[in-house]
Formats: structure tokens, C-alpha cells, sequence
């Protein structure tokens, strides 16, 4: 916009970012609160398990679908990067539908309850998965309004619908996933229509082999870190019980509002980086330090003031899963709070295009995540599992700045191969 300085245009694209992701977490942890007020602890505890999935696979698409477009489509020119959207949402379809006829025959083997929760989120994932994909298209492009918009949209819809659903008796997680996901179908045709371009699975493949040098390293640190998390509650729910899932996913839940801060500082920083390749690695290190600390240091604090609620607001919010939430609350917020201290170093190494260091780094902290969660659940339950995970964020969080301090952190990463335009 004329007449608008670079630093203003800079925060105004930040505060679009922040609200974005704060509409978008904010439909998931209503989704959570509100299943975790009228189902019991084994109803809430099915949930946790479907959506554990979800988890699980938007990070594997984010990894081979949104990543790679917000690492090297960030500062190309406008006909190339709207012809790598098609492939990257494309890519996000294709995934999507991957994942919906791998995961509904494995879910037909689940106890009953949790079979119908997995099955239900499985069909209803390749629309998430696009309109996620379309979220970091916006982002890339400088355009985090139309994401708001989508994510607002969808918001609106699903609050409206569960509010509806429930005033009707429903209480069983199911149909409260299925409206909730069917909301996120809406806002995924919107953003197509936003961003003009439909997602096209043919340059989806192509967009696949473009980036596999990069796409590859990220699946890897995707799968050993937070996929290793999400293993360990499948796990905790096999050799425990789905109410340790529900207890964990509950702290989560609560711990969410803090995630929106990390999850928009990376989507946010990398392209800022990647479209100032001139700075400096002092000047990098100065901004991976003030992200990180700043963020650690309001997720302890917002720890801090869970833990200070009285039972009756705790019950308020998460139901019957607020008191065996309540115990895992202090060791989950010092594993957020560890994961947060690598923020920034991530995102630097991100838009420099070394996702090598990433993957390095994540083969020892995903092993050390399931080894500890599933140690600590043998020894102390659903708090034990959550001490485990700290520990192994507390272990190698200092590699990343150590990764920073040595790695190469010159200009910017280049497009391998230019799509071909007519």
C-alpha cells in the first residue's frame, strides 16, 4: 500500500498471521473442550485418538505439501509461485486421499468406539489437508487476510453447527467430528476460490519431485518429533487406556492458545527470512534468540496460570478429564516450553534452506520422546509419559543452537527447477 513504511507493513502481515492461527486453534481446542463437556472420559478418550491421527498426518502433509512452497515459492515471481500452488495443494489432495484408503481398513481392527471416531476423521481428511495447504500459500504470498478469512470462516460454521448438534442431545464424538471437519470442507472451497487456482494432483506429482531434497528431511524431523508424540498416546492408549489418552490430550488442549504463538512464528518467519536473504548471522542469531525466549518464556507462564485454577474452573472447562489433565499439566508445559526454544533456530535453518540440520537433529529428539514417554508411563502413568517428553526436549534443544552457531547461513535457498509456464 503507498504511503505505508516497510516496518508497518511488516506488523500488519504479522497481526494477520497471529489472528489466523489463533482462529485456527482456536477451532481445535473448541472442538476438544467442547467433546471433553459432554462425552465421558472413555468418549473423550476416542476422540483423542482420531484426532491424534489427524495430528499426525497434517504434519506429514504440511511436510510434503506447505513447507516446501514457504521455503522456495516465498520470493519467486507471481506467475511461478501461483502455478507451485496448484501443485502444492494438489500435493495435499493427493495425500489426503492416501491417507483416508490406508487408514479406515486399519481402523476396522480398533475396539469399538474408537473404530468409528478414526473412520470418520479418515474420510473427511483430504479437505482439511487442502485447506491447510492453501493456509501457507496465503501466508508465502503475503496475503495472511484471505487465510484469516478461511480459517474464520470455518470457525463460524463449526461453532454455529456443534452448538446446534448439541442443543439436539448429541453427545458422542463421532458426529461432533463430523461436523467439525465438514465445516473445514467449507472453508477449503473458499480458499480455492481466494487464491484462483484449483489444486491439480498432476502438478501435484510434479511438485513432488521438485522438492524432494528438501521434502524428504522434513517428513523425517516430522515423523521422529511430534509424530513420535503422537505414536506415544497410541501407544499409552494400548498399553494403558484411552482416559490416559484423554488426560494427556486434555493438558494439550489447554497448553493450545500457546501453540498458536509457535506455530505462526514459523509459518511467519521463514518466508520474512527467505525474502531477506542480506542478513547477517548475527543478525539471524539476535532473531532466532528473541523468538524463541519470548515464546518459552509465555508458555510457562500461561503453564503457570493453569495450574493456579481452581477445580471448579478446571471441571468447567475440560469436564471430567480436568483432574487427571490437571496432573500431566506442569511436565507438559515445560515440554512446550522446551519445544519452543527451537523455534527460531528452526525457522532460520528453514529459510536457508538447510533442512538437513533439522532431520539430523530430530533422528536423536524422536526416539528420545517415545522412548521417554513410554518409559515414564511404565513408572508413573499419564504424568509419567509427560515427564519423559520434557526430558527429551530438555536434552536436545541446546543441538539447535549449537546447529545455528556452525552451519552455513548465507543467502538464500534457490529453486531447483522452475516450473515450465505456457
Amino acid at each position: 500500500m503507498i504511503g505505508r513504511s516497510p516496518r508497518r507493513e511488516l506488523l500488519r502481515r504479522a497481526g494477520w498471521n497471529i489472528g489466523d492461527q489463533a482462529l485456527s486453534s482456536l477451532g481445535n481446542a473448541a472442538l476438544s473442550i467442547l467433546i471433553a463437556r459432554v462425552a465421558d472420559a472413555e468418549g473423550y478418550g476416542n476422540f483423542a485418538v482420531a484426532f491424534s491421527i489427524y495430528a499426525f498426518l497434517i504434519g506429514v502433509s504440511q511436510a510434503v505439501a506447505n513447507k516446501p512452497y514457504l521455503i522456495r515459492s516465498a520470493a519467486q515471481p507471481d506467475d511461478v509461485a501461483r502455478a507451485e500452488a496448484r501443485g502444492s495443494t494438489g500435493t495435499a489432495l493427493l495425500f489426503g486421499l492416501l491417507c483416508t484408503v490406508t487408514v479406515v481398513p486399519i481402523a476396522l481392527f480398533l475396539a469399538e468406539g474408537t473404530r468409528e471416531a478414526v473412520i470418520v476423521m479418515a474420510v473427511l481428511l483430504p479437505g482439511l489437508f487442502v485447506q491447510e495447504a492453501w493456509r501457507s500459500v496465503f501466508v508465502a504470498r503475503q496475503r495472511p487476510q484471505a487465510a484469516a478469512l478461511s480459517d474464520g470462516v470455518w470457525s463460524l460454521l463449526q461453532f454455529v453447527s456443534l452448538a446446534v448438534a448439541i442443543a439436539f442431545g448429541t453427545t458422542e464424538p463421532v458426529p461432533l467430528i463430523a461436523v467439525w471437519a465438514l465445516s473445514g470442507w467449507c472453508a477449503a472451497l473458499l480458499s480455492v476460490r481466494q487464491g484462483r487456482a484449483h489444486p491439480s494432483p498432476a502438478a501435484g506429482l510434479g511438485y513432488l519431485r521438485r522438492h524432494s531434497d528438501i521434502s524428504r528431511f522434513l517428513i523425517a524431523e516430522w515423523v521422529t518429533v511430534v509424530g513420535a508424540g503422537q505414536v506415544a498416546l497410541l501407544l499409552v492408549s494400548v498399553i494403558g487406556s484411552v482416559a490416559d489418552v484423554g488426560a494427556l490430550r486434555g493438558a494439550q488442549t489447554l497448553l493450545g492458545p500457546l501453540n498458536v504463538l509457535s506455530i505462526t512464528a514459523t509459518a511467519f518467519l521463514v518466508p520474512e527470512l527467505v525474502r531477506r536473504p542480506w542478513l547477517t548471522r548475527r543478525g539471524l542469531k539476535l532473531c532466532a534468540f528473541a523468538v524463541s525466549t519470548g515464546i518459552a518464556m509465555a508458555n510457562v507462564a500461561w503453564g503457570a496460570g493453569l495450574l493456579l485454577l481452581p477445580t471448579a474452573a478446571g471441571v468447567e472447562l475440560l469436564g471430567a478429564t480436568w483432574p487427571a489433565a490437571r496432573e500431566t499439566l506442569l511436565p507438559m508445559t515445560l515440554w512446550s516450553a522446551g519445544l519452543s526454544l527451537a523455534i527460531g533456530p528452526i525457522a532460520v535453518l528453514r529459510a536457508r534452506g538447510d533442512t538437513r540440520s533439522s532431520f539430523v537433529v530430530n533422528m536423536l529428539l524422536g526416539p528420545l520422546v517415545l522412548v521417554g514417554a513410554v518409559a515414564g508411563f511404565a513408572f508413573g502413568g499419564a504424568p509419567g509419559t509427560a515427564w519423559g517428553m520434557a526430558t527429551a526436549a530438555a536434552v536436545v534443544t541446546p543441538l539447535w543452537w549449537i546447529r545455528l552457531g556452525t552451519g552455513p547461513l548465507a543467502g538464500r535457498p534457490s529453486h531447483p527447477r522452475l516450473v515450465q509456464l505456457p
